[in-house]
C-alpha cells in the first residue's frame, strides 16, 4: 500500500527510545547511529534530487535504498516506507512518480534532521 505523499508533510516525531531498544539499550551506539545519519542522509537526498534531474534511476535506487535502511534504524517506518516507494519506482524507471514523492521525502528528512540535532544538543 502506497503512503499518501500529501500526508507526509505532517511532523513525525522520532521515538529514540524505541530506536535505542533495537540496539540493546546502548545509548552510545544510538548516538553514533544518529551522528552517521546526520552526516550521510543529506548527501543521499541531494543524490536523489540531482539524479532525478539527470534521469539516473539507478542512482536514485541506490540512494533511496540506503535512506530506507537509515530511517528503519531510527524506527521511522513511515518515512522508510516512502523511501521504499521511491526505490520501487526507481526499479521501474518511473521518475515522475519519484518526483511526486520527493517533496514530502525532503520535508521528512529535514524534520528528522532538526529533531536529531536537538537530541544531540541535549
Amino acid at each position: 500500500m502506497a503512503s499518501d505523499p500529501e500526508a507526509s508533510t505532517h511532523e513525525q516525531l522520532i521515538n529514540l527510545d524505541e530506536a535505542c531498544e533495537m540496539f540493546g539499550g546502548d545509548r552510545e551506539l544510538l548516538r553514533s547511529i544518529v551522528e552517521a545519519f546526520l552526516i550521510e542522509t543529506p548527501g543521499l537526498l541531494k543524490t536523489i534530487e540531482s539524479s532525478l534531474e539527470l534521469g539516473d534511476d539507478k542512482a536514485v535506487l541506490r540512494a533511496a535504498h540506503t535512506m530506507k535502511s537509515n530511517f528503519n534504524n531510527l524506527c521511522q517506518h513511515d518515512t522508510a516506507q516512502l523511501c521504499r516507494e521511491v526505490e520501487d519506482f526507481a526499479k521501474q524507471a518511473k521518475l515522475p512518480e519519484i518526483q511526486e514523492r520527493f517533496g514530502p521525502l525532503k520535508d521528512r528528512v529535514q524534520n528528522t534532521i532538526d529533531q536529531l540535532n536537538a537530541y544531540l544538543a541535549s
